[in-house]
């Protein structure tokens, strides 16, 4: 990801119901302001699966960076999973990166 450049930092968590009663998402969390998380799909039904798409908005100054994503569920075993998003920024010009997901 460059300083300044176009938008980027996507980043698409798929995830899939491998137990045999419905998976309930109840809640999708981030560490800071930095990672907008897109729509998904809050029931699951065995053996279906949902994408949750992230963008990560970079500091303004090169090097690396990571941000944690919380996503709690009705899963008695795992009722809470952290995902790392991490990313290196490199110098370079270009326009202001736009907030928000792309169309």
């Amino acid at each position: 990801i460059v300083v300044g450049g176009p938008p980027g930092g996507l980043f698409d968590i798929v995830l899939r119901n491998v137990g045999d009663a419905e998976l309930v998402i109840k809640g999708v969390s981030t560490t800071c302001n930095c990672t907008v998380v897109g729509d998904y799909a809050q029931k699951l039904a065995p053996g279906a699966s949902t994408s949750i798409r992230i963008q990560l908005t970079t500091p303004e100054t090169a090097g690396p960076t990571e941000q944690k994503v919380a996503i709690e569920s009705n899963d008695s075993e795992r009722p809470r999973v952290e995902i790392i998003v991490a990313a290196t920024v490199v110098a370079g010009a270009g326009a202001a990166p736009r907030k928000g997901l792309p169309d």
